[in-house]
């Protein structure tokens, strides 16, 4: 017994062909519509979920420039404004402190 000879064999000369008549119901043609619109939708959140994460991480490391940047400069300032440098560069520029005679008080009447 060959295989056409099979009752149950399947054979690719018996395709399903849809006529005029049938056609696309509505309803099918609404789940089409539906399912497309869906997959659109997710596909625009998928997108801009993206665009805002990339935003956010982005952002997130421009912070963290930010803040080593703060931590460098207030590390310059203690620095700079140190008592020992302040005297220091004083008396390069000829600066002394005064002297008790040479300070004046002023009061309000």
């Amino acid at each position: 017994m060959s295989v056409r000879e099979m009752p149950y064999a399947f054979s690719p000369k018996r395709t399903r062909k849809a006529t005029k008549a049938e056609g696309l119901s509505f309803e099918r043609l609404v789940k089409y519509v539906s399912a497309a619109a869906l997959l659109v939708v997710f596909i625009l959140a998928a997108f801009f979920i993206g665009r805002e994460y990339l935003t956010y991480s982005r952002l997130k490391k421009d912070v963290s420039i930010l803040e080593h940047q703060v931590v460098s400069l207030e590390k310059e300032y203690q620095e700079l404004t140190a008592k020992d440098v302040v005297l220091e560069k004083a008396n390069k520029l000829g600066l002394h402190p005064p002297k008790k005679e040479q300070i004046v008080r002023l009061t309000r009447p």
